[in-house]
C-alpha cells in the first residue's frame, strides 16, 4: 500500500451554462458523454483506451497509456470556465491538435453515476494522484444537477514506486436512471434502428462514429489523411474502427482539401446503392478535428418538406479541418453561427441535391433497361424507342453516370406484356391522336404500336394502366364486341374523364 503523502479537498467552480447542459442530459447524450472522457485521454497523447463495461455490477472503468497528471495537471484539468481554456500550444506533443476546449469532458459523465473516482500518474514519477467524486450528492429529482457554485473533489497524492509508465484510470460507479434507460432499451431489436441496439452494441457504434480512431478500409484513410493509427480504443477487449457505410463513392475533395472562406474541409460522398442502414448512418457525419460533432447525421436540409427516394441512398462525412472550432457549442452538440459554415451547408446542400437526383435518374433508367425483352410494366413509352434509350444511355454516361451495363448494341430493346393471357411485344411511334381513328396504340397480331404524343402516355405512375385499358380496349373493337361508334365514343370519354392524369 503507497504511503500517503497528502490529502486535499479541491473544488471545480462550475459556469452557469454548464449547469445548464449537464441539468438537459437524456439518457441519448450519455454515449457522447462518455466520448468526452475518451478525447481527454486523446489529448493527453494516450496511444491505447481501454473501456471495461460490467452491467452486473454497475461499473465501467477508462483507462489510458497516455501521459498522465501531476497535481498540477489535474487542477488544470478541474478548470472549467465555460469558455476556452488558454494553453500555450494547440497541439500535443504527438501533433494531434487539442480537441477539448471547455473542459467540460471531465463534468460531462456526472449526470449517470452514482460515484467517480480517478488514479492518475506520469511517467517516471513516484507521486500517485487520486480522487474521488460523489455524484450523487450533486444529483437529485430526475438527475437534475443541483444549483451549486462548485463541487468538491475529496482526493489527494501518494508516493509509490517509481515507474516508467504513465496511465490515468477513470473508474465510473452505479448507474442512474438515465444510464440503465440507454443499457436497457424497451424496444424490440431491429438493426435498422440503432435505439433498439443492446446497449454496449449501440454504445459501440456511436463511439465508433465519433471518435479519431482509424477506419476500417484503409483507403478512407488515406482520402482523410487521418493520422490516426496510433490511436486505438477497446471496449471491452474489442478495438472500435470507423466504420463506412457506402462501397461506392460518389464525390470527395479534389487536392488536399475544399475551402470555403476561411473554413477548410474534406468530405465524401457515397453510397450502397440501396437504402443506407442502419438509419442513423444516412446522410453526412460532421467531424470537427475528426471528433463528431453532435449526434444526428446532418441532411442540410436536403431532406425537409421533399420526397427524394433515392436521398436515403447517401452516406457521408465532413471533417472540418480550420475556421470552426473557436465556434462549436459548449455542449459540442453543434456550432455558433458562421457566415462561412452557413455557405459550406449551402454547398453541401447542393451537392446532396445533385446526388439525390442522380441516383434517382439512373435507377429509373436502370428499370428501363431491365425491362427490355422482359415482361414489366409500361412505365415510360418515349423510352420504348430504341434510339431514345440509347441515347439516354449515351447522355447518361457523357455525364459520368456508371450505369454497369452491356454495350447497348448488345442490348435487346423489345418490351414485352401480357394482356388477357397473351404475349405481346411492344414499341412506340408518334402520331396525330387527334385525327386518327386509333388515338392511343394499334395491333397488329403479336406486336403493340403505342403512341408517344397519346395524352395519357406521357406520365410514368398510372402509364402501363392506361396503356393495358387501351389495348383491351382496341382488341375488343377487333373481335367485334364493340363497334365502330362505342369504340370511338370511349376512346373520346376517356381522354376527357382523365384529363388531369396527362403528367
Amino acid at each position: 500500500m503507497p504511503e500517503q503523502s497528502k490529502i486535499w479537498p479541491k473544488h471545480i467552480s462550475v459556469d452557469r451554462r454548464i449547469i445548464n447542459v449537464l441539468s438537459q442530459s437524456t439518457y441519448d447524450n450519455f454515449p457522447r458523454a462518455l466520448k468526452e472522457l475518451i478525447t481527454n485521454s486523446y489529448d493527453a497523447d494516450a496511444r491505447k483506451v481501454s473501456v471495461q463495461i460490467d452491467l452486473k455490477n454497475e461499473t465501467i472503468v477508462i483507462e489510458d497509456n497516455g501521459k498522465g497528471m501531476s497535481e498540477s495537471d489535474f487542477e488544470f484539468y478541474l478548470r472549467i470556465a465555460g469558455k476556452t481554456r488558454s494553453k500555450e500550444n494547440d497541439t500535443t506533443s504527438l501533433g494531434r491538435k487539442i480537441i477539448g476546449q471547455f473542459g467540460i469532458g471531465f463534468l460531462s459523465i456526472f449526470p449517470f453515476f452514482k460515484n467517480y473516482s480517478i488514479e492518475t500518474k506520469k511517467a517516471g514519477s513516484s507521486s500517485l494522484l487520486f480522487a474521488t467524486v460523489p455524484l450523487d450528492k450533486y444529483f437529485i429529482n430526475q438527475n437534475k444537477i443541483i444549483d451549486i457554485d462548485s463541487i468538491e473533489i475529496l482526493g489527494g497524492s501518494s508516493e509509490t514506486k517509481a515507474n516508467p509508465n504513465s496511465y490515468t484510470r477513470i473508474t465510473l460507479k452505479g448507474f442512474n436512471d438515465l444510464t440503465n434507460a440507454f443499457f436497457y432499451p424497451k424496444e424490440k431489436a431491429d438493426k435498422k434502428l440503432i435505439e433498439t441496439y443492446s446497449g454496449i452494441d449501440r454504445l459501440k457504434y456511436i463511439l465508433s462514429d465519433d471518435l479519431p480512431i482509424e477506419y476500417k478500409e484503409d483507403r478512407y484513410n488515406k482520402i482523410f489523411k487521418t493520422d490516426t493509427t496510433f490511436f486505438e480504443v477497446f471496449i471491452n477487449e474489442e478495438k472500435l474502427f470507423r466504420l463506412v457505410y457506402g462501397n461506392e463513392l460518389l464525390e470527395t475533395h479534389k487536392g488536399n482539401y475544399h475551402q470555403i472562406g476561411k473554413i477548410k474541409f474534406r468530405y465524401s460522398i457515397l453510397t450502397p446503392r440501396k437504402s443506407v442502414t442502419p438509419y442513423a448512418a444516412r446522410y453526412l457525419k460532421i467531424r470537427n478535428l475528426n471528433v463528431g460533432v453532435g449526434g444526428a447525421r446532418e441532411d442540410f436540409g436536403v431532406g425537409h418538406g421533399t420526397t427524394r427516394s433515392r436521398f436515403h441512398w447517401l452516406t457521408g462525412e465532413v471533417h472540418i479541418l480550420e475556421g470552426m472550432n473557436e465556434m462549436i457549442k459548449i455542449s459540442r452538440d453543434g456550432f455558433n453561427y458562421s457566415r462561412d459554415y452557413e455557405e459550406v451547408k449551402s454547398y453541401l446542400n447542393e451537392r446532396l441535391q445533385f446526388y439525390s437526383n442522380k441516383l434517382e435518374q439512373e435507377s429509373n433508367l436502370q428499370n428501363e433497361i431491365k425491362q427490355t425483352g422482359k415482361l414489366f410494366r409500361v412505365s415510360d413509352v418515349k423510352l420504348l424507342k430504341k434510339d431514345a434509350l440509347s441515347n439516354k444511355i449515351r447522355k447518361f454516361e457523357e455525364h459520368g453516370f456508371d450505369l454497369k451495363i452491356p454495350k447497348f448494341d448488345n442490348l435487346n430493346f423489345e418490351k414485352n406484356i401480357i394482356i388477357d393471357k397473351k404475349r405481346f411485344s411492344v414499341s412506340a411511334e408518334s402520331w396525330d391522336y387527334q385525327n386518327e381513328f386509333f388515338p392511343a396504340c394499334t395491333v397488329n397480331k403479336n406486336h403493340i404500336t403505342l403512341n408517344s404524343s397519346y395524352p395519357l402516355f406521357q406520365g410514368k405512375k398510372y402509364t402501363d394502366i392506361f396503356v393495358k385499358l387501351h389495348v383491351m380496349l382496341l382488341i375488343n373493337y377487333q373481335n367485334k364486341i364493340l363497334n365502330r361508334d362505342v369504340f370511338k365514343h370511349l376512346m373520346n370519354e376517356i381522354l376527357n374523364y382523365y384529363s388531369d392524369y396527362n403528367k
